[in-house]
């Protein structure tokens, strides 16, 4: 009978564990994603209000980022600008006219746009910005 209440008592005690370190790492997570720009769709609604105003509401826009692509954070941050700017287009190209730079430095890489021929048409402020492709 010691050896099943032992038994018991170490499964419960490993699931509170895994319970618990699960926990942490959401609350870590979340810390994080607010302490980065307030993620979140309100925070994003309120980076991207200037631009938004100023944009007819058919524009077709193109989109790049100074996140690495194939991180989950880049991506999320590519639907909510969609959202933020709808219900203009925004594609994950910047083959487009116009480009919008969602950045996370106000000094963006010089390079990386002249690379993508990308020309800065205005500041929108909170590291927004519109480019024009220059091929376009």
């Amino acid at each position: 009978m010691s050896r099943h209440r032992f038994a018991v008592f170490a499964l419960i005690s490993i699931s509170l564990a895994s319970s618990l370190w699960f926990l942490l790492d959401v609350i870590t997570a979340y810390s994080y994603l607010l302490s980065s720009y307030g993620f979140g769709v309100p925070n994003f609604d309120a980076r991207f209000e200037a631009l938004h105003k100023s944009m007819h509401p058919r524009s077709v826009l193109g989109y790049v980022s100074d996140n690495p692509a194939n991180n989950a954070q880049s991506q999320a941050e590519f639907y909510l600008t969609q959202y933020a700017l709808a219900p203009a287009i925004v594609k994950a190209t910047t083959e487009e006219h116009f480009v919008v730079a969602n950045f996370h430095t106000n000094s963006p890489n010089a390079a990386m746009l002249r690379a993508k021929n990308l020309v800065l048409v205005q500041d929108f402020g909170n590291d927004v910005y519109i480019y024009r492709n220059t091929t376009r």
